[in-house]
């Protein structure tokens, strides 16, 4: 599973409530989520010059304010890693206190792990000489740990059991696609029938579809069941909308001929397709984008509908445009 840390970024992002509920649960009972939560992404490159720790910044960070009023703004830094890592522990060390040190407020660090290492748990950093010593230990979410417990990830309401039971899966299927095939079409029927949002199926069906990659011909199948569940079940497949908007945006110009009329027609179609795309993915959009899609060239309108299809934020999405 390539670039792991990426997909889960963008779902805490999303639904940062819902990860904390089902992966820390002292943490959610004590946030006041009446309160705004503040991703500080952005603030990350900030931290120090050389924060760049291996390679890499620190993956999530984010503001939060506690129930109870006492050191009530706290930053909850959360770390993604999907293999062993012998550096792990130091880097969340180093990035919890370049946070500290920059807002002097308390910082909680927290490491999900999605390798099959079992015995790999690093919880802790410690250092000491002479008579010095310096410790810090920090949560793990081990997904493997979840495993004996898969009938039990798949009847839970919180969607980041799904996600837990995907990742799992993704392992326990490589190698064996049509198994993979029939454990994916579960989880997505899953999705549908937990009554989750339109924007959750949307969110939550993209990461089983990137951890639960298929062959060709059995994806085709899947869509071919897809299709079907979603007429028995009366559901929009949502997913589907992404695939045949950015395969409706590929085909367009392809036929030779066309009238002047006819291109511009084609073209509109494209800029309306980004739109509905992503606002089927974010909700409303800011109010730049329509105007800003209109002064596009024709000719940059497939690549902004497959962007729209495969961007984690408006944000992203917003940049690429304006460029």
């Amino acid at each position: 599973m390539p670039d792991f840390d990426s997909p889960w970024k963008h779902l805490s992002e999303s639904f940062f409530p819902e990860l904390i509920q089902f992966y820390l649960p002292p943490a959610f009972d004590d946030i006041n989520w009446e309160h705004k939560i503040t991703s500080l992404d952005k603030e990350l490159p900030k931290l120090d010059p050389m924060s760049q720790t291996g390679g890499r910044y620190a993956d999530k960070l984010f503001s939060v304010q506690r129930k109870d009023g006492k050191d009530s703004l706290v930053f909850i830094h959360m770390e993604f890693q999907n293999q062993k890592d012998d550096e792990l522990p130091l880097r969340m060390f180093i990035y919890n206190y370049r946070i500290f040190d920059r807002y002097r407020r308390p910082v909680v660090s927290l490491a999900i792990l999605g390798d099959p290492n079992h015995q790999w748990r690093p919880n802790q950093f410690h250092f000491a000489l002479w008579q010095f010593s310096l410790s810090m230990a920090f949560p793990v979410v081990k997904l493997m740990d979840y495993e004996e417990d898969l009938p039990g990830l798949l009847a839970h309401k919180n969607p980041f059991a799904l996600v837990t039971a995907a990742h799992i899966l993704a392992l326990r299927t490589k190698g064996k696609p049509k198994l993979r095939m029939r454990q994916k079409l579960d989880l997505i029927k899953r999705l549908y029938l937990n009554g989750y949002s339109p924007q959750k199926v949307v969110a939550f069906f993209r990461f089983i579809d990137w951890v639960l990659q298929l062959p060709p011909n059995l994806e085709q199948q899947l869509q071919h069941d897809l299709a079907v569940f979603e007429g028995e079940q009366n559901m929009p497949y949502m997913m589907r909308f992404e695939r045949l908007a950015q395969e409706r945006g590929e085909k367009i110009g392809e036929a030779r001929g066309e009238t002047r009329g006819e291109a511009r027609g084609e073209a509109r179609g494209k800029r309306e397709s980004i739109v509905d795309t992503l606002a089927l993915r974010f909700g409303p959009l800011p109010p730049n984008i329509a105007p800003a899609l209109e002064k596009v060239p024709p000719e940059r309108l497939i690549e902004l509908l497959r962007l729209a299809v495969t961007t984690t934020s408006i944000e992203t999405f917003s940049r690429h445009l304006n460029e």
